[in-house]
């Protein structure tokens, strides 16, 4: 498994996390090898990127989704199964005609070799 497979984000972190807790929370699940703290808007609560050296310690992160840390219910997901953003149906109304396209295309070549 690459690092990056061993990667998880964790979500809806307490403004004030910092990283030494967030390393003494996740060194319970197996070694970790690195950790980066990240906000995309001073708005919003920080989220985690965590990284382990052991596939059973990337295993064991997950079973915490849910979990209570800093006082506030957290989010664990794997780092390649990223979020999708909210967007207003404005934002999307040319990718809607893309997907559409793309879905006729495979309809018709499933119904012309299927």
């Amino acid at each position: 498994m690459a690092a990056e497979d061993l990667t998880v984000q964790v979500l809806n972190l307490a403004p004030r996390v910092t990283l030494a807790e967030l390393n003494t929370f996740f060194s319970y699940c197996g070694t970790v090898q690195q950790i980066q703290l990240l906000r995309q808007d001073k708005d919003q609560l920080p989220y985690a990127l965590v990284t382990f050296v052991q596939p059973y310690a990337f295993q064991t992160a997950l079973l915490l989704d849910d979990a209570t840390f800093g006082g506030q219910q957290i989010g664990i997901l794997p780092a390649y199964d990223i979020r999708i953003p909210i967007v207003s149906d404005e934002d999307t109304k040319d990718d809607h005609t893309q997907v559409n396209d793309k879905v006729g295309t495979l309809m018709c070549f499933c119904s012309c070799f299927g």
